[in-house]
């Protein structure tokens, strides 16, 4: 890792994942690589010791320590605290492993398939990755039905319609039975989101009748992560922020403004005016009272930007 860092000039990551499951127990270290961004290390664990070793070994070592903040099993709280005191030297941020999980499924599906308004989906799985991909489907205007009818499950098209697309989304675990083989066609696209979802006999017959077969990968969705999470620190240090000049309140990245603040692009740096507050959060129309305001930061941007 180091060398790779001191090759590309690219900040250090180590993404700490916590197991999925109770039953999983081997601490996994996959290879080390290289983002658009970053370079990402990863550790999958479960165990307060292994998480105190890597604190340990990381703490300052690298430039950012991201962990999974999910409550995936019953030590979960325990190794979150343990995160969040024990990581000192390097920059400590959270993010939600299952909803990595969630939206690298469905830039996936969303790309083979080509957009899902519209499309037939069978859903198998139980658990928050398939409550998660319910939300998501429903949200991209899928048709939706649920392998398992019940409370709470969806019935969107007619059973004995054959889906386009089959989607597995419980993790590490058989969802869906051999029978429905029979629903899948040669033009039926299936995704093991949640890994182990299809028995081997499922996917040996299915991909004989020619559908497509395809298991997740979430390389892609850990990258958008980092870059979004580091997208939006950057975003608060040092853009976000308000100030009060010869009595106008001027406002910038997503800071909240009372009616008639003025809205920057930057608050240290600004270099235009993006417009006035309505105190609601939204742009408003100026009125006459804000026209000596916006001359004012006019101005003072004018200053700030002339060649010293």
């Amino acid at each position: 890792m180091r060398d790779l860092v001191s090759r590309t000039n690219k900040s250090s990551v180590l993404v700490i994942q916590q197991f999925p499951l109770e039953t999983d127990t081997a601490t996994l270290i996959p290879a080390v690589r290289e983002s658009v961004s970053n370079i990402l290390a990863f550790i999958e664990l479960g165990e307060v010791q292994v998480l105190e070793q890597v604190i340990q070994l990381a703490d300052g070592a690298v430039d950012i320590v991201l962990f999974d903040d999910d409550l995936k099993c019953q030590n979960s709280e325990e190794l979150i605290n343990m995160a969040r005191e024990g990581v000192r030297k390097s920059r400590l941020f959270f993010y939600s492993d299952y909803n990595t999980w969630a939206d690298s499924a469905m830039q996936l599906i969303q790309q083979v398939v080509k957009g899902l308004k519209g499309k037939k989906v069978l859903l198998s799985g139980e658990g928050s990755l398939k409550e998660l991909m319910l939300q998501k489907l429903l949200h991209a205007n899928a048709l939706v039905n649920t392998a398992a009818q019940g409370t709470g499950e969806v019935s969107m098209y007619a059973a004995n319609e054959f889906p386009d697309c089959i989607i597995g989304a419980s993790i590490k675990t058989l969802s869906l039975a051999d029978e429905k083989i029979a629903v899948v066609t040669g033009h039926t696209f299936i995704f093991d989101v949640g890994i182990g979802n299809f028995s081997r006999n499922f996917i040996s017959e299915i991909m004989q009748k020619g559908a497509g077969v395809y298991r997740v990968d979430i390389r892609a969705g850990i990258s958008s992560t980092v870059l979004g999470i580091l997208e939006t620190d950057y975003l608060i240090r040092n853009i976000m922020g308000r100030t009060v000049l010869n009595g106008v309140e001027i406002v910038a990245g997503g800071y909240m403004g009372q009616k008639g603040a003025i809205i920057v692009d930057d608050i240290s740096r600004p270099s235009y005016i993006i417009g006035v507050a309505d105190g609601q959060g939204n742009v408003m129309v100026p009125g006459e009272s804000d026209r000596s305001n916006i001359e004012f930061i006019t101005r003072l941007i004018g200053r700030n930007n002339e060649p010293s």
